[in-house]
């Protein structure tokens, strides 16, 4: 389980490298979020502590597309990743990991340099391994992701005034800066199916000699519920 995660590292920082120039040269940024699932699956809380939210973490890209005053089109593409332990008995711990991976589109209303509102909508597959000690199972899902938010962005033009000749004119405002967005979205997900298996040794010898044991069917876990996120990003 340890090397396919380490595949799917490498797979999602190739996907964000391989973005073309203009969309990394655009907008590029840190994505932070929390997701209120539904906390009456019994698979939910054998994997988390934490009431009924859990964490997110990614990283994005963007690109526009398309440019209608004061709108603006952009493709977007996102990795994302959600990691949680819970106890749930005396001894016995679990945790769970999940990746996603999503692109879509985004329409901004652009009619200021400084403060940009926008919808969403993205989409894409989502992995997930969990871990109870002997036994581990794993899983994907498809999600969606209908969202509405804000940019809030310190141009560079601010930070840094370009130095102007006598009489030549001002340039035009410019929506390449800093910033930080604010959104809230509502995250559609298939359920994942923990239908757990005991792992092999590691030793060839001692897994052939090993008596073999079934494994148990964990339940249905639902990631879907309302997602709160806070992005901090620049654009260029």
């Amino acid at each position: 389980m340890k090397a396919t995660r380490n595949v799917l590292w490498l797979f999602c920082v190739g996907t964000l490298l391989l973005v073309p120039t203009a969309a990394r040269a655009h907008g590029v940024g840190l994505e932070i979020g929390s997701v209120w699932t539904h906390d009456g699956e019994s698979a939910y809380r054998a994997v988390a502590d934490v009431g009924d939210t859990l964490p997110e973490l990614g990283v994005g890209a963007a690109v526009t597309l398309l440019r209608r005053e004061p709108l603006r089109l952009d493709a977007t593409l996102a990795w994302s990743m959600t990691e949680s332990q819970a106890n749930v008995a005396d001894g016995i711990s679990t945790s769970l990991l999940e990746h996603a991976f999503t692109a879509g589109a985004r329409l901004r209303w652009a009619r200021f340099s400084w403060i940009q509102p926008y919808l969403s909508v993205r989409g894409g597959p989502a992995f997930v391994w969990y871990d109870a000690g002997d036994l581990e199972s794993s899983d994907y899902a498809l999600r969606a992701l209908p969202a509405a938010g804000v940019d809030l962005v310190l141009p560079f033009s601010a930070i840094a005034p370009p130095a102007l000749a006598p009489g030549q004119p001002a340039p035009q405002p410019s929506s390449a800066g800093l910033g930080v967005g604010l959104e809230v979205g509502y995250r559609f997900q298939t359920t994942y199916r923990l239908d757990a298996d005991r792992p092999l040794p590691e030793d060839e010898d001692v897994a052939a000699d090993a008596i073999p044991r079934e494994g148990a069917h964990l339940g249905e876990l639902s990631m879907s519920g309302w997602r709160f996120g806070v992005n901090l990003f620049g654009r260029f």
